[in-house]
């Protein structure tokens, strides 16, 4: 074989095994959904986890699993936005309450790991003041 025809044929190759891995992830089995659910629920990633454990349907328990994934993203999502809010209002006490939560819940949870750290700074601030003025 000539290089042109080598390398046109070497191409073609190419393409179909991307072809066929592309296929495989489009029709990937409902096991292969559920282990991909159970690998985002160890990671904290709630909405990845309802999504693959949706489409795993009646795999093992997978339905409850999507329940549970739905519920623990909304109580992230909620939890980040009330933190957010007492921010904005210096209520760092429950700032910190509502970060700790998205943080147990999901750790690479947006910016929830450096404003946790913020709300314990602020925290500690606010007492160490507190403790001057008694004095």
């Amino acid at each position: 074989m000539t290089l042109d025809v080598r390398s046109a044929v070497l191409r073609s190759a190419l393409a179909l095994a991307l072809a066929l891995i592309s296929v495989s992830c489009v029709f990937a089995s409902p096991g292969a959904h559920y282990q991909q659910g159970l690998q985002a629920v160890s990671q904290g990633d709630w909405d990845t986890a309802r999504k693959e454990f949706d489409a795993a349907k009646d795999y093992l328990d997978a339905r409850q699993r999507a329940l549970e994934a739905q519920q623990k993203s909304s109580t992230v999502s909620t939890s980040y936005e009330r933190a957010i809010k007492a921010i904005n209002e210096e209520d760092w006490g429950t700032a910190y309450s509502h970060l700790d939560i998205v943080v147990k819940l999901s750790p690479g949870y947006k910016d929830a790991a450096q404003k946790v750290s913020q709300a314990q700074q602020r925290l500690a601030e606010t007492r160490e003041a507190a403790l001057h003025l008694a004095l």
